[in-house]
């Protein structure tokens, strides 16, 4: 009965926790004096080969895309307290009493925190916590990452996923489809909750259970670095000088500001991007502005209008929760896509499925069957329809040519099959060309323009190498 009684206390306290929506986002537009947000263009769940110039300072690799708009993700919840209290870190410890005595020359204006609209979330404790030795040992070397890692269930890209297949503790007896309840029992209430996703930010690390009843996965990431405490201010100057040329040169440029921005690229349709997990968000587009979010410590500023090409605006919302959002929200529709979409190899070895984005954005996701290899994605330019002809290779046709090309998914070779036709084949031609038939050994492929068939012959050899003879 006690124990009844106590996870009644803790769904009470959780209720009042997601009604009052303590660590949420504001209406930041009140805060700033009537500011436009600023709609991130970025969209962290499409694969690394869809970025141009990712991943800056070595990072895992991100894509770009876009948005809607600047709403973010709803944020519930409040710094947890009791059993573990938060230890505070206010972002700055020497914030001015008013803006009238931190006026800096040149237009721009010292602010505090909440003149911003931002919140804090505080750290809490965990140094009684001990993290699953696999995964700490990925957070402080995240290119210690291996197949034998993926085996275990967990999936690392842009933040480490612990899936549904994993089968140990994450972190003392939690792990995945242990109740919720348990979960604020052990670690107590989370810092800040985003939809059905809790987050404990600690000193060290952000962790993530994400369920309602029970955890169905998890996600981490390390808590980003330290950086200079007035970086923002030295991003506005620099990237408001008259001579300023756009943010890949200043990256080449300044190694301060470049070793603050993990990433940075191109948005397709135009334009370039830049961001820090310590949460503040360049980008050059629609909208020249920079976007700083309330994990962001460092100092504020707000700039004056009339002076300024590019503004500071400001997001009362955790950066590095709501990319770790995206990406199991992109884990999830991943694997939803492969249930639905996904083509099995005649034997069964692997599950593939194809991904169009646009004209410079296209690849096949190879994923095996028995999850003994993570993922591999290898861009090549579909029609679309694909096939497989055995558990090691798949019949497409080009599509900047209609060409017929076979794919070998282990050594990624490709073969034109036009080669062994009268056609000659052309880098800028383009064929009036389908692939007919692909089945019982052999390939028919029709060319409407000379109203021709031709016959290709096909057969394995004991390693499972196709064997290709053109039938005279």
């Amino acid at each position: 009965m006690n124990k009844f009684m106590k996870r009644v206390a803790i769904f009470s306290v959780i209720f009042l926790l997601i009604s009052f929506s303590a660590c949420g986002g504001k209406d930041i537009d009140e805060k700033t004096g009537g500011q436009d947000n600023v709609p991130s263009n970025t969209d962290f769940s499409e694969p690394t080969d869809d970025r141009e110039n990712s991943g800056h300072t070595g990072g895992e690799g991100e894509t770009a895309g876009k948005t809607e708009g600047d709403e973010g993700a709803e944020i519930t919840g409040s710094p947890a307290s009791g059993e573990n209290e938060p230890v505070k870190e206010p972002a700055d410890t020497d914030e001015p009493e008013s803006t009238k005595e931190s006026i800096i020359p040149g237009g721009i204006t010292r602010i505090t925190r909440e003149e911003a609209g931002l919140t804090t979330i505080p750290s809490l404790d965990f140094s009684g916590y001990k993290l699953n030795g696999t995964i700490q040992r990925l957070l402080e070397n995240p290119t210690s990452y291996s197949d034998e890692d993926y085996q275990k269930g967990l999936v690392y890209d842009n933040f480490l996923v612990v899936s549904e297949r994993f089968r140990e503790d994450i972190i003392r007896n939690i792990g995945i489809g242990d109740g919720i309840s348990e979960v604020f029992e052990i670690l107590g209430l989370p810092s800040c909750i985003i939809g059905d996703t809790m987050f404990y930010k600690t000193g060290e690390y952000y962790l993530g259970f994400k369920g309602e009843k029970t955890v169905e996965q998890a996600v981490l990431s390390p808590k980003p670095g330290v950086y200079p405490s007035d970086i923002l201010k030295i991003i506005a100057i620099c990237i408001n000088r008259p001579d300023y040329y756009g943010i890949t040169t200043l990256l080449d440029e300044n190694s301060e500001i470049s070793e603050f921005f993990e990433y940075n690229g191109h948005i397709h349709g135009g334009g370039w991007y830049a961001f820090s997990n310590n949460g503040v968000y360049y980008e050059e587009y629609n909208k020249n502005a920079v976007v700083v979010y309330n994990n962001f410590e460092g100092e504020l500023y707000k700039l004056q209008e009339d002076l300024y090409n590019y503004r500071i605006v400001y997001k009362d919302v955790d950066f590095l929760m709501e990319r770790m959002v995206s990406e199991l929200d992109g884990y999830i529709g991943l694997n939803k896509a492969f249930e639905e979409e996904g083509i099995v190899s005649p034997g069964g070895k692997y599950n593939s499925l194809y991904v169009w984005n646009y004209s410079e954005s296209y690849y096949f996701i190879i994923r095996t069957m028995d999850a003994s290899s993570t993922d591999k994605y290898v861009s090549l330019a579909a029609t679309g329809e694909y096939y497989w002809l055995s558990d090691r290779y798949i019949l497409y046709s080009d599509f900047f040519t209609l060409a017929p090309v076979l794919f070998d998914v282990e050594t990624y070779e490709t073969i034109n099959l036009l080669d062994m036709t009268e056609l000659i084949y052309d880098d800028f031609g383009y064929y009036s060309i389908e692939i007919k038939s692909h089945e019982d050994g052999k390939i028919i492929i029709y060319y409407s323009d000379g109203d021709k068939e031709y016959r290709i012959n096909y057969s394995f050899d004991p390693d499972g190498k196709i064997i290709l003879e053109e039938d005279l």
